[in-house]
Formats: C-alpha cells, structure tokens, sequence
C-alpha cells in the first residue's frame, strides 16, 4: 500500500477526487487537502509534512494549476 499524495487546482476538484476513491478502492493511502486537514490544522505544516511522508506526488496539471 502505497502513501500518495494529490496535488491539484481547486478547478479540478471533481477528477482529484475521483481519483483519491479510486486510489483507495486500489488499497493505496491517498492524501489530499480537503479530505484529510481538519478545522484547526495548520495547512502549511500538514501539507509539508505529508509530502514528506509519501512515497508518490501526484501532480494533477491543467491550465488551471498552470
């Protein structure tokens, strides 16, 4: 089981999260923002530290992120 993270624009928020339920239904540990950071959390740290965890980053590029 793999520890991955999303990268993504909030513009393509729909295919971000398609793919997180698809990672998961794989057995991979996905993370992202929306899903895992909750009311409270430092969002800079959290993000920081999980790209350090993760054994993948998935980027998500489109002319939004761009």
């Amino acid at each position: 089981m793999a520890k991955i993270f999303i990268s993504y624009s909030r513009q393509n928020s729909k295919f971000a999260d398609d793919l997180f339920e698809a990672l998961k239904r794989l057995g991979h540990d996905p993370r992202m923002d929306r899903e895992d950071i909750k009311g409270g959390d430092d969002w800079q740290k959290w993000i920081e530290q999980n790209i350090r965890e993760v054994d993948y980053m998935v980027v998500l590029w489109s002319n939004d992120s761009a």
